[in-house]
């Protein structure tokens, strides 16, 4: 099941920083996440979401 990051949110503020990085903000305003372009593809560890390229992701609830 594709379930979307922001269902699993729990810090914008960790989780910007980590957009910024992979380019999920909105071109006219850095400090604002562009939901409809986030797409992490990757797999849960230990409960947190791990990216395809080995990082967790911040600001999401562990599950």
């Amino acid at each position: 099941m594709c379930r979307s990051v922001h269902d699993f949110l729990e810090s914008e503020v960790d989780f910007l920083a980590y957009a910024k990085q992979k380019g999920f903000v909105q071109p006219n305003d850095p400090q604002k996440i562009d939901w409809s372009n986030v797409f992490i593809p990757g797999q849960i560890k230990n409960g947190y979401l791990v990216d395809s390229e080995g990082e967790v992701v911040p600001g999401l609830k562990k599950r």
